[in-house]
């Protein structure tokens, strides 16, 4: 009998064995890796945007108040405490600390020790008095308060304060208010406008023009799409935002970069849909809606934007932190937000002014935070674009 025939049909169909899979260590501990990477941004991010919109809730202190004996002052010392009744936070009040500093450096003075005093917990907020009537994102105010310092203890600082005594995390957190949903909200008005244009472009007009109207509608995006991606995006933010006055108030301010914003960041995702579209508009299925009399309209709505959603989705989570960085690029260069509403962009010019900023470290907190959220949403978009679980190539 010949031995090629006692072979199995699968074998000699297949002409070759399967290689048994190997266990790779190192491979698996990788993929936990990437994993908990993901995890730890899509945490990170949720828990940043979380705390911007409980900023009234979480912040100690009003963004705006100065405490002029506190100028640059170190970040409240605290501790836990267990008794028969319960736990509570303890923290140490900067004046006290003061005076037991003072008392131990001047001789002939007995030592005495700071006196720990216990936080109040969610006690009414006294009025803000900060852009009274705002809107949600700008007006600080709420009825109640997590933590706050008992009257005569001076105040609470997590993070330390400025040069003019102001409550650092109190800003970060009414600053992350500004500068991560105008950055959200930008990155969306940029996709919807850079989708429609696009689809439009690509598949042609959804209303029933002719042939040649529609070409012209293509030949006319396709060339504002290469006008704004020729300028540099920087040269074209500071171009839009010279458009419109210095002085305007807090909301209108927010909806004007909010708007200058997405206009100068529709471009890439209208090239995406318009490619997109054009090669949507060969297939068959496409055809098919179109021979059966479906409107215009519904096949952009129930054929072209299901397809065309991984994309944007991708798009989106890469244009937020560049809107945000935007946002605080103009506010560091005094073209943002006022001056009276705290961001991000006034926080890294605060250290910017400082003369040593490296003495005073806790300056530093809006850089880590920046560095920290830019990182997180460049993750997420990885994770997006791979199409797959994390850890594998991206293709």
């Amino acid at each position: 009998m010949n031995p090629a025939s006692a072979r199995s049909p699968q074998k000699a169909s297949s002409g070759r064995s399967r290689r048994p899979t190997r266990f790779s260590p190192l491979g698996r501990w990788r993929r936990l890796w990437a994993r908990g990477g993901l995890i730890g941004a899509v945490t990170l991010l949720i828990s940043a945007h979380a705390g911007a919109l409980a900023a009234g809730f979480l912040a100690p202190n009003s963004p705006q108040q100065q405490f002029r004996d506190y100028p640059l002052a170190s970040p409240t010392p605290w501790y836990l405490e267990f008794s028969d009744s319960g736990w509570g936070i303890q923290i140490v009040s900067p004046l006290a600390e003061d005076l037991a500093d003072s008392s131990l450096r001047s001789p002939g003075s007995e030592s005495m020790l700071p006196e720990a005093t216990p936080l109040l917990w969610l006690e009414p907020a006294p009025p803000a008095g900060f852009l009274p009537g705002g809107t949600f994102f700008l007006h600080p105010g709420t009825p109640i308060r997590l933590l706050s310092a008992p009257p005569g203890s001076g105040p609470l600082f997590w993070l330390g304060s400025d040069a003019l005594g102001r409550d650092l995390f109190s800003r970060l957190l009414f600053g992350a208010r500004i500068s991560l949903f105008s950055g959200l909200l930008a990155a969306s008005l940029a996709v919807s406008i850079g989708c429609l244009l696009g689809l439009i472009a690509g598949l042609g007009s959804p209303t029933p023009y002719g042939s040649r109207k529609a070409q012209w509608l293509d030949r006319c995006v396709q060339a504002t799409i290469d006008l704004t991606l020729t300028v540099p995006w920087l040269f074209l933010l500071l171009a839009l935002r010279a458009t419109l006055p210095l002085d305007l108030p807090a909301e209108h301010a927010f909806f004007y970069l909010v708007l200058v914003l997405g206009l100068a960041s529709w471009a890439p995702m209208a090239l995406i849909a318009r490619a997109q579209g054009r090669e949507l508009r060969a297939s068959l299925h496409f055809e098919a809606a179109r021979g059966l009399g479906v409107s215009p309209f519904r096949r952009l709505a129930f054929h072209a934007l299901p397809a065309l959603l991984p994309a944007a989705l991708t798009q989106l989570t890469v244009l937020i932190p560049r809107c945000i960085l935007a946002e605080v690029v103009l506010s560091f260069l005094g073209l943002g937000m006022p001056e009276v509403v705290p961001s991000w962009g006034h926080l890294l010019a605060e250290i910017h002014g400082a003369s040593d900023p490296l003495s005073h470290p806790w300056l530093l907190a809006p850089c880590f935070a920046l560095c920290l959220l830019i990182l997180s949403y460049h993750r997420l978009a990885d994770s997006i674009r791979s199409g797959a679980p994390a850890g594998n190539p991206l293709p």
